[in-house]
């Protein structure tokens, strides 16, 4: 089992110490004497906000005995970290569909096949992302455009005809459109649905770690953005 550790330094009292790092020593014993799995630090890494002072952090490291890395890229497949420039950093989401939808040629699909990839693969790939964070609108719009060319197809590299407009082949079958997916409202969709289990479900481990961070003393509802927080709770808010 591998894994990828931040330590960092949250208001008034620093979490990157070296009792701390005993302690998640005395967590991942635990686990793995209960588990029967074990941590492979050959493959771990370990990074440190600019808050840890270097003393604290030789001490850690040389506990952990795992490589030191400035940035984790990706963690199960999202970024751990989220910048300033969210476009770029979620741009791997518009290049994956662009790989898919590149192989498809639209002369070869009815309009009953095309519906099916457009559903099934290309409005798929980005609702894992879409759950946790909220994608930039400019993102959101550039995958709507790359389907609805798949979607209206192409004639010698120009783009045919849109007879309709993409809003209207959002709306359900019953309402005249083909249940095409608003990806800014689906990605708002699953969100809200996150929420409504921070709501509902106060006692799970992903409430009470985002209550103890950022709404110690009031509800979910009640709660707002502070400085520095990180994008997944912005996205949740």
């Amino acid at each position: 089992m591998e894994g990828c550790w931040a330590f960092d330094a949250l208001e008034a009292a620093p979490w990157a110490t070296l009792e701390s790092g005993l302690q998640i020593c005395k967590i991942l014993d635990i686990y793995e004497r209960g588990s029967g799995q074990q941590v492979n630090l050959q493959k771990s890494q370990i990074t440190f906000s600019p808050n840890v002072d270097d003393l604290s952090r030789n001490e850690i490291q040389r506990l952990f005995e795992v490589n030191a890395c400035n940035t984790h890229d990706k963690y199960l497949g999202l970024p751990s970290i989220v910048g300033r420039n969210k476009r770029v950093l979620f741009n791997d989401i518009n290049e994956r569909v662009w790989k898919k939808m590149k192989g498809w040629k639209d002369s070869y699909f009815s309009f009953g096949g095309k519906e099916v990839l457009i559903k099934v693969v290309a409005q798929a790939i980005p609702s894992y992302s879409m759950s946790i964070f909220r994608l930039p609108v400019g993102l959101c719009n550039d995958l709507k455009a790359m389907v609805s060319k798949f979607w209206w197809g192409s004639r010698d590299g120009k783009r045919k005809i849109s007879w309709i407009k993409w809003e209207d082949l959002c709306l359900p079958k019953n309402c005249g459109g083909l249940g095409f997916k608003d990806l800014s409202l689906f990605n708002q969709a699953l969100l809200a649905k996150q929420a409504w289990r921070i709501v509902s479900d106060p006692s799970s481990l992903a409430s009470r770690v985002l209550q103890a961070k950022y709404f110690k003393r009031t509800d979910f509802l009640n709660a707002h953005i502070k400085a520095g927080c990180s994008h997944i709770w912005k996205s949740l808010v």
